[in-house]
């Protein structure tokens, strides 16, 4: 077996700041296709004042800021496997 061969840490890094920057430019578009769509999901579908009365903002609130976490750990995840798929080209290349 090879031994592996050290990365550079600017590759890395250089890598990482690249993905970041692509979520950093998605974002935005997801973040707006999550605020519009749970405005008409709030707005039109759900009766959240009917059943829980005052406390229902905090409620919608509370729904609000999961399905935004969704988003945010899916681009997390998104990152992290073009991480994970990098190394693993970058080690094939070496083996080669």
């Amino acid at each position: 077996m090879r031994a592996r061969t050290q990365r550079s840490g600017f590759a890395l890094i250089t890598v990482v700041f690249v993905l970041a920057a692509l979520f950093i430019l998605c974002a935005p578009f997801l973040f707006t296709a999550l605020r519009s769509g749970f405005t008409w999901y709030a707005t039109d579908v759900a009766r959240y004042e009917s059943f829980f009365g005052p406390i229902s903002t905090v409620i919608s609130l509370l729904v609000f800021l999961h399905l935004a976490s969704m988003v945010v750990l899916l681009g997390a995840e998104v990152a992290r496997a073009n991480v994970l798929e990098d190394d693993e080209a970058s080690d094939k290349k070496v083996d080669s």
